[in-house]
């Protein structure tokens, strides 16, 4: 959808920067899914840590399900966890 959005050039430049993508639209757009993906997160946790959740699995079993693949293409790690693809799928944090 197209929308006419007035923003200060700096945090402009600030969100190009931030997202790594030089192109306005495709930047803007990138800033906010991530923020969107933050307050899913934020949300999340604070259900957990309220007590909101009916998670009933061990901390053994969350740490054993728990896989690290140093392999990706841009040298850094990747966490996937099968439970929260499983519980939670929008918490995959997909590149750390």
């Amino acid at each position: 959808m197209r929308i006419t959005v007035d923003l200060d050039p700096k945090d402009l430049d600030e969100v190009s920067r931030l997202t790594g993508i030089d192109k306005k639209s495709p930047a803007v757009a990138q800033a906010v899914h991530e923020y969107l993906r933050q307050k899913e997160r934020e949300a999340f946790l604070k259900s957990v840590l309220a007590g909101e959740t009916d998670y009933a699995l061990s901390n053994e079993a969350v740490e054993a399900a728990t896989k690290w693949d140093v392999t990706s293409s841009k040298g850094s790690c990747q966490h996937f966890s099968m439970i929260q693809a499983t519980v939670y799928p929008q918490l995959i944090v997909e590149q750390i």
